[in-house]
């Protein structure tokens, strides 16, 4: 599969048109659609279903979308790479967990580029299962992960812990209390960030332990979309304590503590075990190590 399918393959995801999709593009819809079919061929399932003229992303494709996204970043940035290395700066890439970044504010990322000004961080969040395998698999030096973090398999250093909240309509039943545990969350529809991630499994087995379960009826990381679901009391949301300043409709929603076991996220920055961090890496670890202790 290369860049050229890829690219295809994304805009036809993003117009559910072939003829759309060809528009943009300038190609004949009869290429285009060759190329999705040859892709099809190649991964041995569909990544659309054909209703009409509309073409409706099957799991496959959703699932792709990340991936392709990411592939093709990384290609542009191989492209790139004489003019970046003229300019004697270098690329440091942290791939993150969910919300850390605003955790870290503004002023880490002015103040890491004033210290280290020909250092280009490129910091992207990723689902926990994919971070820990950049790792593994020696494609990105560190990353910053949820705990608990096993120390037999990697360095890992704290950097911060958060609480948990849950965020309901104003007009939901749980909107009166004061703090509710994962026991009262029974049936309730929920939208969690990601199934894989370790907080997300501690609760759930708290909440199975106690007799009730977490009705999941999607995965989401966009905080703005959450908000806006939970607003309309399609479902409950969750996010953190600082991650609260950041909501945009915040007389709609009710946010509330939890008082149960698992209810923090603690935030750890891991390395293989041994191993010798490039400069750049070193410099990022230590500076956020410093900054985080202040």
């Amino acid at each position: 599969m290369n860049k050229r399918e890829l690219s295809y393959f994304l805009e036809v995801y993003h117009e559910h048109s072939i003829a759309a999709a060809a528009r943009n593009l300038m190609i004949t819809p009869q290429g285009l659609s060759k190329t999705i079919l040859s892709m099809e061929e190649q991964l041995g399932a569909p990544l659309f279903l054909r209703e009409g003229r509309k073409m409706v992303p099957t799991s496959m494709a959703v699932n792709l979308v990340p991936h392709a996204r990411n592939v093709l970043s990384e290609l542009t940035l191989i492209e790139n790479r004489g003019f970046i290395d003229a300019t004697g700066k270098k690329e440091l890439f942290v791939p993150v967990c969910y919300d850390v970044m605003p955790y870290l504010t503004v002023d880490f990322f002015a103040a890491f580029h004033q210290k280290y000004p020909n250092t280009i961080l490129c910091m992207n969040e990723f689902p926990e299962q994919l971070l820990t395998e950049f790792v593994n698999q020696n494609r990105y030096e560190i990353a910053i992960v949820t705990g608990p973090v096993s120390t037999t398999l990697y360095t890992a250093v704290y950097l911060f812990s958060a609480d948990f909240y849950i965020l309901t309509s104003v007009e939901h039943p749980l909107a009166s209390k004061d703090a509710v545990s994962f026991a009262e969350l029974d049936g309730y529809p929920m939208i969690i960030k990601s199934n894989y991630s370790p907080s997300s499994i501690g609760q759930i087995s708290e909440a199975l332990a106690n007799g009730s379960h977490f009705n999941t009826i999607m995965e989401m990381s966009d905080l703005n979309m959450i908000e806006e679901m939970v607003a309309d009391n399609q479902a409950i949301g969750f996010t953190l304590s600082y991650m609260l300043n950041y909501l945009r409709h915040p007389e709609k929603v009710r946010a509330i503590p939890i008082t149960s076991k698992n209810h923090t996220k603690d935030v750890y920055l891991i390395s293989n075990p041994g191993a010798q961090l490039s400069g750049e890496a070193g410099e990022f670890a230590d500076f956020l190590k410093e900054w985080m202790s202040e």
